[in-house]
């Protein structure tokens, strides 16, 4: 499988490793005279079943806080240096809305693929406080890489959805939204929805996949959700608590590693292994009815066996 690594302090890399972890065999980092004084990324890779690869590539000053260019890439998988431009960012969709970055990339063929658009906001707490990258989920496109170009659509129905996983059905994809403690089961075609799970008053749902009859999630932690008069929806979210829920009797089961909340599971096709973002999670009392938590900033990738 392929994820994005860091392995220059200038650049972040894609690599490969065995699904069941270890040590990564393969790096694929930029190598141009223009990436020598910038920091040139790649990240969000996402495999077709035939090993085509979709991914990010994104280049900034050193100290720079926005892109300069970024790009969404498409390339055969065995050499991601010769990819070719899908789509550049910011754009503009068909819509008026303006994408100002992508993420979750899933193919639902091997000529066709889904991902979520989102706004990029770069805020801070106060005038010298750390700026804080906020990335909250506009609505879902679909690509379509049959034709001797690509073309790209809105999927109707997907205002605000804040992560998106495919399915078994290319027809079907599976959806969460800003704000919202359900999760849905959408029709791509029509923009139909149905509610597979609700997690209850409070607690925000992300990263939803379903396996089977198994239903895997990010709820709660630490994440807020606020629409701001001038700014429209925004979502923060640094983490929160891995669960699964058994769909046939609805039961919700907390997935606990002690200390660590989590972001961006990813399950196996077969459903018998979940990869995700781990982070140290610090809970401080501050009062009788007050707990603060403490993110990290720094991830460790996990490796869960399934049932």
């Amino acid at each position: 499988m392929f994820e994005a690594v860091n392995a220059d302090p200038r650049d972040r890399c894609l690599a490969e490793l065995l699904p069941t972890g270890g040590t990564l065999f393969n790096t694929v980092c930029p190598v141009s005279v223009q990436s020598l004084d910038s920091l040139d990324t790649f990240y969000e890779p996402a495999s077709s079943p035939t090993g085509r690869l979709l991914f990010l590539r994104e280049a900034s000053q050193p100290l720079g806080i926005t892109a300069m260019n970024s790009a969404l890439m498409l390339s055969d998988g065995s050499n991601p240096l010769a990819a070719t431009v899908i789509q550049p960012y910011p754009h503009t969709a068909s819509n008026g809305k303006i994408h100002q970055g992508i993420a979750q990339i899933r193919w639902l063929t091997d000529t066709r693929a889904v991902y979520l658009a989102q706004k990029v906001l770069y805020l801070s707490a106060c005038g010298s406080c750390p700026t804080d990258t906020v990335r909250t989920g506009i609505e879902v496109v679909q690509l379509d890489l049959s034709g001797p170009a690509p073309t790209s659509s809105i999927v109707p129905n997907t205002d605000d959805v804040s992560s998106i996983d495919a399915t078994a059905d290319p027809d079907q994809i599976i959806i969460t939204r800003n704000g919202d403690s359900r999760v849905y089961q959408l029709t791509i075609s029509t923009g139909n929805t149905v509610i597979l799970h609700d997690f209850g008053t409070g607690k925000i749902v992300r990263d939803a996949q379903v396996r089977g009859n198994r239903l895997y999630a990010i709820t709660g932690g630490r994440i807020s959700f606020v629409v701001d008069p001038v700014l429209g929806s925004v979502q923060k979210d640094e983490s929160g608590q891995l669960v699964t829920v058994d769909l046939s009797t609805g039961n919700s089961s907390p997935m606990f590693v002690t200390g660590r909340f989590f972001r961006r599971p990813a399950v196996s096709p077969g459903g018998d292994h979940l990869v995700a973002e781990g982070f140290e999670a610090t809970i401080t009392q501050c009062g009788p009815v007050c707990a603060d938590t403490t993110i990290s900033k720094v991830a460790d990738l996990w490796l869960f066996d399934l049932p």
